[in-house]
């Protein structure tokens, strides 16, 4: 049963990186955004601050 939630989250954070890196890509293919930072969609939420 662990083996199935770590297996579950792993594709859930892979899928986000998958979609953020579409994101970037499209936000970066625009002229005029090549030297800025993008801060919409995925990219406008920060990540947690995990203290380990």
């Amino acid at each position: 049963m662990v083996f199935l939630g770590m297996i579950i989250m792993f594709i859930g954070g892979f899928a986000i990186e998958i979609v953020a890196d579409q994101q970037k890509s499209a936000f970066r293919a625009i002229p005029e955004n090549r030297n800025k930072f993008i801060t919409s969609g995925l990219w406008s939420v920060p990540p947690p601050q995990l203290l380990w």
